[in-house]
């Protein structure tokens, strides 16, 4: 099951470009923390911007993965948004179904 991460930034003036950069800096620490410490980890993870897509085996792999992801800081809050009841979720604008075969 895909599942998409999203998370919630503290701090910084908004539409500066050095902000962007440093909350982007800081998710991908965040994230690679979690990734490389997590006990069980997704069997796949992408990220782009503020958007990650995890691949979990159930729904409550997925709920165990965030509440991992944040208990490791307090500066970002990390969100699941679940995939609906076809399998299908929305990533970047785009939507993805997964694959049945």
């Amino acid at each position: 099951l895909l599942y998409t991460i999203k998370f919630e930034d503290v701090g910084g003036p908004m539409g500066s470009p050095l902000t962007v950069q440093l909350a982007e800096i800081r998710v991908a620490e965040v994230e690679d923390l979690a990734l490389s410490t997590s006990p069980d980890p997704p069997n796949s993870y992408c990220h782009f911007v503020d958007d990650g897509l995890g691949s979990f085996r159930n729904r409550q792999h997925a709920d165990s993965y965030l509440n991992f992801i944040n208990s490791l800081t307090d500066d970002l809050t990390f969100t699941l948004e679940h995939p609906s009841p076809d399998g299908t979720i929305p990533f970047l604008d785009v939507l993805i179904h997964p694959d049945k075969s």
